[in-house]
């Protein structure tokens, strides 16, 4: 075996997310989106060549190394299928050996597959060409794994993913906002409907059309917000996002509920603060809230997001996210 390729990568949290793909070949998605990084949500991938056939396997927090099965889940059988892609896209016949952890709950609603098929493409071109691959190659080879979160978090701190004319361009947004993502997590456990379940259904809601008109001049407005240092007007436009793919998600046939009972409580509770602190509140495809606002404004948020729970006596954990640095090749191996 030759030596061994390795890259971290962040998962993030959009601001404005994509919900639904298109109906052609490519299934790109339908809108813009804009993310940032999440600073303790990380994927470490190590891989390299193998004298057998291909394989992916996850190591846990507790050091135990478990194969991943293509007939497992969607989610594994698209990582395989993956691998096919770039190995066909160098001619590469021989077998990859991908080792992948990470330091924060999979499946969880935490976007563990922007940080999983960023850092898996990205590790394997670089074994496959000899050197970490150029934007455009990443970009466009992120892309046809079918997870375009996966794309945000290729470019350092803040990513805006647009559809150009023929192709997906990413770039990197600048602000001179110090944002927190405090994450609240309710429930740490696998979901019961990943993203991939998702996508295909958003059309089956009455909300579908109504939305696809809101949210590009929500993105042009929380674009606007963060290059220009408006948190409040950040916020607000991130808060709406949610509600409205969240509307769409609910009203789909069939529905998916991906709120649990202890989201909607303190998302209730939330509403009561509003007014006497700036934050936005988002909430991906699973049950934890994601709580942005500014650092000064942590504390504060903190209390009582811990007051209310405890009263309510809902099990619940912190992590706090901070931007960082996107996609990177790095020296230290699993393996």
């Amino acid at each position: 075996m030759t030596a061994t390729v390795s890259v971290l990568s962040p998962a993030n949290i959009a601001f404005v997310k994509h919900w639904g793909l298109s109906d052609d070949d490519d299934e790109l998605p339908l809108t813009g989106s804009l993310s940032m990084n999440m600073d303790c949500c990380l994927t470490h991938t190590s891989v390299a060549f193998y004298d057998s056939e291909d394989e992916i396997s996850f190591l846990s927090e507790s050091g135990q190394l478990r194969r991943m099965d293509a007939a497992e889940s969607d989610r594994n059988a698209a990582a395989y299928l993956h691998l096919k892609r770039m190995k066909a896209h160098f001619d590469e016949k021989r077998g990859l050996k991908v080792v992948t952890k990470n330091n924060f709950p999979s499946d969880a609603g935490l976007a563990s597959s922007a940080s999983g098929f960023s850092a898996l493409t990205a590790s394997v071109l670089t074994l496959l060409d000899g050197e970490f691959p150029p934007h455009e190659l990443l970009v466009d080879m992120t892309a046809k794994a079918g997870s375009y979160s996966a794309v945000r978090s290729l470019v350092d701190h803040f990513g805006l993913l647009e559809l150009g004319s023929d192709k997906l361009e990413l770039k990197r947004v600048n602000t001179e906002l110090e944002l927190v993502d405090l994450i609240v997590l309710l429930n740490p456990e696998k979901k019961e409907h990943s993203s991939l379940d998702g996508h295909p259904l958003s059309k089956t809601s009455p909300f579908y059309e109504a939305r696809l008109q809101k949210t590009p001049k929500n993105l042009d407005t929380a674009l606007a917000c963060l290059e220009k240092n408006n948190a409040k007007g950040l916020f607000e436009v991130t808060s709406q996002e949610s509600l409205l793919m969240h509307s769409v998600m609910m009203t789909s046939q069939p529905a998916l509920f991906y709120w649990s009972p202890e989201t909607f409580a303190l998302l209730k509770a939330l509403e009561g603060l509003k007014g006497r602190l700036d934050f936005g509140v988002t909430v991906d495809a699973g049950p934890n809230v994601h709580l942005i606002c500014l650092e000064q404004n942590l504390p504060a948020l903190k209390d009582f997001v811990f007051g209310f729970l405890t009263e309510q006596k809902i099990k619940f954990d912190f992590m706090e996210a901070r931007s960082c640095q996107g996609t990177r090749q790095v020296d230290f191996h699993l393996f």
